[in-house]
Order: C-alpha cells, then sequence, then structure tokens
C-alpha cells in the first residue's frame, strides 16, 4: 500500500509567498533605491550639458582645422583667422577646457557604472529564484545586498567589510540568501536608530566578514546597536514578534531569515549580545548539506571509490 499527497500546490503557495516578501523587501527600499539612482544621474547629466557647451566653443576653431592643412591658404589668411579667434578665445581658456573634459567624461563613466551596479543588486534582489541551487560567489551577494540597503545605512552608520579572498563557491538559492541577509543588515540599521535616538551616539557602525573553514563557509554582521533586550532574546526568530513601531517592521525578517538559512540551506544562524553595545550574527552555511553529501556518498560508492 502506498499513501501520497500531492504537494505541486503547496510548493507554489510557498515560492509565490516567498517571491511576494522579497518584493515587499524591495518596496520598502524603494524610494531609498531612486534616491541613489538620481544622484548619480544628476552630475552625469550636468557632465553632458558641460561637454555639449564646451563642444560648442570650439565650434569656431575646429571650423579653421581644415584650413592649417590646405596648402592653397596662404599664411596671412591663417593669421587673420587666428586674430578673429583670439577675440573670443584665449590660449588660457582652451587649455582649462581640455583639461576639464576627459574629467567630465570620467565623471560621467563613474556615474554610469553606479547606476548599473544599483540596477544589478535591484535585479538580484527582485529575481524569484530558482527551484535547484547554484554556485554563487558569497561574497558578491552580500555585496549587492549592502548596495540596495546603501540609503538606509549611509546617513547613519558606516558599513566595513572584511571579505575572505579565497572563499570556495557555495551551492546555495542566491535570492533567498539575498534576502536573509538584508533582513539582518535592516534590523542592524533600525538598532542603531534606535540607539542614536536614546543616547546620542552621532554615528553607528556594521561590520561584515566572511570567512570559511573545510566545510562551511561563515558570515559575520555586526553593529553596535545596543543590543537585543534579554527578555526578548528567546523569542527574536518568532514570526511576527517585532518590538518596532507599527509600520518600521512585520516581524518576519529575522524568523524569514532564519527559515532560509537553518531550512533550505541546512546552516545554523545564531547571535551573541553585547549588553549596551550591539548584537553580532553569525551565520554557517555548509558547503554540501547533509542531503547532499548522501547522494555524494551513493555516487562514490558506485564509482568503487572514485569521483
Amino acid at each position: 500500500m502506498i499513501l501520497a499527497n500531492d504537494v505541486t500546490l503547496q510548493k507554489k503557495l510557498q515560492s509565490q509567498l516567498d517571491q511576494a516578501q522579497r518584493l515587499e523587501s524591495v518596496g520598502q527600499l524603494a524610494a531609498g533605491v531612486a534616491h541613489e539612482i538620481n544622484t548619480p544621474m544628476q552630475y552625469i547629466g550636468d557632465n553632458i550639458r558641460y561637454v555639449e557647451k564646451t563642444l560648442s566653443r570650439f565650434n569656431s576653431l575646429l571650423e579653421c582645422l581644415p584650413d592649417l592643412i590646405d596648402e592653397s591658404i596662404s599664411d596671412d589668411e591663417i593669421i587673420a583667422r587666428r586674430k578673429t579667434l583670439a577675440k573670443d578665445i584665449t590660449a588660457k581658456k582652451l587649455g582649462y577646457w581640455l583639461t576639464q573634459l576627459p574629467e567630465a567624461l570620467s565623471d560621467s563613466i563613474q556615474g554610469v557604472d553606479a547606476v548599473a551596479k544599483i540596477v544589478s543588486a535591484m535585479k538580484e534582489l527582485s529575481h524569484p529564484g530558482t527551484a535547484e541551487k547554484s554556485y554563487i560567489d558569497l561574497n558578491h551577494i552580500l555585496q549587492s545586498t549592502i548596495t540596495v540597503a546603501r540609503n538606509e545605512w549611509k546617513h547613519i552608520a558606516d558599513v566595513q567589510t572584511n571579505f575572505s579572498t579565497d572563499m570556495p563557491d557555495l551551492l546555495a538559492f542566491p535570492s533567498e540568501l539575498n534576502q536573509a541577509f538584508l533582513n539582518i543588515i535592516v534590523n542592524a540599521i533600525h538598532a542603531i536608530q534606535d540607539r542614536i535616538a536614546c543616547t546620542g551616539i552621532e554615528r553607528g557602525k556594521i561590520e561584515i566578514s566572511t570567512s570559511h573553514d573545510a566545510n562551511n563557509a561563515v558570515v559575520v554582521i555586526a553593529d553596535n546597536g545596543g543590543g537585543i533586550p534579554s527578555e526578548i532574546r528567546d523569542r527574536v526568530f518568532e514570526p511576527f514578534f517585532t518590538t518596532k513601531d507599527v509600520g518600521k517592521g512585520t516581524g518576519q525578517g529575522l524568523a524569514l531569515a532564519r527559515a532560509v538559512v537553518v531550512n533550505k540551506h541546512a546552516g545554523e544562524l545564531t547571535f551573541d549580545v553585547r549588553e549596551g553595545e550591539g548584537t553580532t550574527f553569525y551565520i554557517r552555511l555548509p558547503f554540501i548539506a547533509d542531503d547532499e553529501a548522501n547522494e555524494l556518498d551513493v555516487v562514490v560508492a558506485a564509482n568503487g571509490g572514485a569521483l
């Protein structure tokens, strides 16, 4: 006798719920992201207008260039042209314009790169994800998350990163990890905001580092937001539990982060509190989860002990 349940609908609904939660986070950050894009777009526009204006100043000079190589034009005519140009353009002005043009173009290119970086990070965060794990660059995932949340933290905290330079690729669900890291970082930002309001410290600090051992990738996210009160530490991973004001949090952030790390990646999510000073979250993600390790053992056995 075989008893079976069709869980296709449940899995589809879960996927839709995960995507809705990611888009909710994107929506909450939308105004800040729009501001982050608007700033480089403004100086891109200013620089391009400067280049256009400067090139228009060169028109009379550029019109004379063919005469310089035209042998039918006499030297006297060229000298006369030069005297005419000298009334509007001086050598000092020309030298300044030629110096500023490359700088304006370089600044514009940097602005385009900044916008592309933000858009790429948003695309990664809002991606619906896949049913299968894929190999990812954990450092890149974290950097994308920091970029998306930049407008949330740049006015109240400094973010310092110390990423492992030899981090192996990790088999994971990238969109889900993006969401988990974003939730923890936003939680740290809110904690810092509360401490600034209560104690008057000028600025907070968030430190994010990665490292690894033979079996696990480790992400550490530390803040100086004052720490989680002892009376609620046992409840921080409970769904819908929050101490934030209405509209500031749903109580889902850390619960979702734990679900992603523990349930979907067979990892560990723990924290350490420095009373009155801050909180440090530790995320351990196995390079090979238990079920994948069992599958690998089967493959090895089937091949006579060799991969």
